[in-house]
């Protein structure tokens, strides 16, 4: 191989793992799979830099409403869930001891999606670990993203 060549390869290689980076957007999450009977907590989570109680998943994950969804027919479907996973259902959630409310499991485009008050429930990509809450006040598909927080009025 002469010079040129192995300049070219070198200057490929280098062009192909740059490519390879991230890009600070969130990757796109796994298919969600509807849990037998998923378990609605509370925690508490740092909400718009104050600490409040928020709806978990049993992992301690932030749950989340969208303004705009509707239980029937909600906003958020197809590229929207690759950001914001429902929160699916094979049989009838559970609500953690000394929560109120009503969670139900409607069917609609999205699967069997569980509702704490009539609102629809996700969790959102960004999220690493128990007390994040950094989908609150998100702008984007058709809405504005909320921690869902016990006591929720019905939708």
């Amino acid at each position: 191989m002469n010079r040129g060549s192995v300049l070219q390869a070198a200057c490929l290689a280098l062009l192909l793992l740059s490519a390879c980076g991230t890009s600070g957007t969130p990757a796109p999450a796994a298919q969600a799979t509807p849990v037998a009977h998923p378990a609605v907590l509370q925690a508490s989570a740092k909400v718009a830099g104050a600490s409040q109680t928020v709806l978990t998943t049993p992992a301690g994950l932030t749950l989340y409403y969208l303004t705009s969804d509707v239980a029937a027919t909600p906003k958020c479907t197809a590229a929207c869930l690759s950001h914001w996973p429902p929160l699916l259902s094979s049989a009838g959630p559970t609500l953690a001891a000394g929560l109120t409310g009503t969670l139900a499991v409607v069917q609609n485009s999205n699967g069997s999606q569980v509702t704490y008050n009539g609102h629809l429930l996700y969790q959102f990509v960004n999220d690493l670990g128990p007390g994040d809450a950094k989908g609150e006040g998100i702008n984007a598909f058709g809405g504005t993203w909320h921690a869902a927080t016990p006591g929720l009025p019905a939708a």
